[in-house]
């Protein structure tokens, strides 16, 4: 579906209330009237929009409902979200995540290009690709490099999309080929965006293991807080507590605590290195993930990051 709207933001936010699910305020700058044009295609569970406005534009989603990427293809995208402004470049790209309100806005230099990926089909294929349950909303990092690796790669990918925005005859618009390049889209932001996923993702896949194992790592997975011992994991697993320290050993390469401590090590790295200063502290963080020992947990993160806690959080 392609659609297109030019006017007063009056008039443009008509388009952007019949495309997405929940509501887009769409005004100048101060809320002062102004004239602009919206472009949407939508395939899948994908909407790429592309704007251009005569003078600086801002959108506002009082409850945004879907992962929102951030493009510039020239000038600056800027982006709030809990507080936390991220500029979109040439060179990096901006997240907005869903579950709270959003903010973005531009000057008439900039022609961004906005990507919103519905969060049950991000969530899907991620489960898809790890083969188990995942808890949404993902916590992607509010940025992300567009100039090498995974980054640049997807940032092609959308190039080559927001190519065929306007093309009625392209690719795009072939159900065959839309769904693979969604398919893609998703999948590419998964590798693209670090998220509470990301080194389970960049794992090489592992031998199969057994589903004893595996259903005491799902039990992990799903809810690393979880006060778990190695007698409780063993039961969810259906065997003794020495048989899953001898499966953990043979087949994940450390025992079951180790494995929880690194789960959850994870876990409160990404939310320390993706929350702004003063919204969380270090003992929320840490008690949020199962370590009751501030001291130990201080340690374990140092060895596992090379820094401190804290010193993740002070970071822009």
């Amino acid at each position: 579906m392609f659609a297109t709207r030019s006017g007063t933001t009056a008039e443009v936010q008509q388009l952007a209330d019949e495309v997405f699910s929940a509501p887009r305020w769409v005004t100048g700058i101060g809320g002062a009237p102004a004239r602009c044009r919206l472009r949407v295609l939508r395939f899948g569970p994908v909407i790429m929009s592309d704007w251009e406005a005569d003078e600086a534009i801002q959108v506002i989603a009082p409850d945004l409902d879907d992962y929102n990427i951030g493009l510039a293809p020239a000038g600056r995208l800027f982006t709030e979200q809990r507080g936390i402004v991220t500029t979109a470049t040439t060179l990096e790209g901006a997240v907005c995540r869903p579950g709270s309100p959003a903010r973005a806005w531009w000057r008439p230099d900039t022609r961004p290009v906005t990507v919103a990926l519905a969060p049950g089909a991000l969530e899907a294929e991620l489960e898809a690709l790890l083969g188990h349950p995942v808890r949404g909303p993902l916590r992607l990092s509010r940025r992300f490099d567009l100039t090498r690796g995974m980054g640049r790669s997807w940032g092609a990918l959308a190039g080559l999309v927001h190519a065929e925005l306007c093309a009625a005859d392209g690719m795009i618009y072939r159900p065959m080929i839309a769904e693979r390049l969604w398919a893609s889209m998703l999948g590419g932001l998964l590798l693209a965006v670090h998220h509470q996923y990301s080194d389970e993702l960049n794992e090489p896949a592992a031998p199969s293991r057994p589903r004893s194992v595996k259903r005491a790592i799902d039990a992990i997975e799903a809810d690393p807080a979880r006060p778990f011992t190695t007698a409780s994991l063993a039961r969810v697993a259906g065997i003794s507590a020495r048989s899953l320290q001898d499966g953990f050993r043979r087949h994940v390469g450390v025992t079951p605590m180790v494995y929880l401590q690194e789960v959850r090590l994870g876990r409160a790295h990404v939310e320390l290195s993706t929350s702004a200063p003063g919204a969380i502290t270090v003992s929320e963080v840490a008690h949020r993930w199962g370590f009751v020992h501030l001291g130990r947990f201080a340690a374990a993160y140092r060895r596992r990051f090379g820094l401190l806690p804290s010193e993740t959080l002070r970071e822009p």
